[in-house]
């Protein structure tokens, strides 16, 4: 039987079961929709990712075995489908929203004010491990449509669309995992 999304659907995933059923059926969308581009802003995309915008903020961490450092944080854009970074996150008493609200820049001058996000800004500034790795031809959104996380401590890079880190955000949340390995 197909999914259907409750008639009542929370404004927040209340547990990770409910958050888990919300993922796969997001996989389900994503599949079929794509998250690149103008895809981020697909109504039937951003329905089914609803619930979990507010999910706290999921820890990336370097894939390499002899390494395992932590690189840097992402989750669910308020307003798209788009996979948001951070080089840092809120100290737990700062936690209090999730999703996006969890996320903290390194550079100073957060906030409304800022022509950027703030890990570009970071970028910009030399600081963290996200990077921005440019547009892809014939796929805009207005944000930047490539980012490359590279780890600090063994220089291993991982360079990923946001199709391909939302995905990874969307399978954490479906298997119950607080981190992502790139």
């Amino acid at each position: 039987m197909p999914w259907q999304q409750p008639p009542h659907t929370p404004m927040v995933a209340a547990t990770r079961e409910q958050a888990a059923e919300f993922a796969t059926h997001a996989l389900e969308v994503l599949d079929r929709s794509g998250a690149d581009g103008q895809a981020i802003f697909g109504e039937e995309l951003n329905r089914a990712i609803d619930a979990l915008r507010r999910w706290p903020a999921i820890g990336v961490r370097c894939a390499s075995p002899r390494c395992n450092h932590g690189m840097a944080w992402v989750a669910i854009d308020e307003g798209s489908a788009r996979a948001v970074s951070a080089n840092r996150r809120r100290p737990p008493k700062g936690r209090q929203h999730g999703g996006i609200y969890d996320l903290l820049d390194i550079t100073p001058g957060g906030g409304l004010g800022r022509a950027q996000e703030g890990w570009v800004e970071d970028a910009n500034a030399n600081k963290g491990s996200v990077r921005p790795t440019g547009e892809r031809p014939g796929i805009t959104s207005g944000y930047n449509e490539r980012r490359t996380h590279t780890c600090q401590r063994c220089g291993r890079t991982s360079t990923h669309t946001n199709e391909t880190l939302l995905r990874r955000i969307l399978e954490a949340i479906r298997d119950c995992d607080d981190v992502i390995r790139l």
